[in-house]
């Protein structure tokens, strides 16, 4: 009963997961490109994070970028 509760709401949650892994995955974000870390920061912290919610601080490193 339980598993099958768990798996109607991941199918629920699938097409939106998807989108949002297309939308990281295409962002160009290497461990020291400070653009692309803050565009993932950018689409990751307000809507997705804080909604469902999450605290987060969000610190910035020059040569880094963000830190959560």
């Amino acid at each position: 009963m339980i598993g099958e509760m768990v798996l109607q709401h991941a199918e629920k949650l699938f097409p939106e997961f998807v989108r949002d892994l297309e939308a990281l995955v295409n962002i160009d974000s290497g461990s020291r490109d400070v653009e692309g870390l803050r565009e993932i920061a950018d689409y990751l912290v307000p809507p997705r994070l804080v909604g469902l919610g999450c605290t987060v601080e969000k610190q910035w490193h020059d040569e880094y970028g963000p830190f959560f």
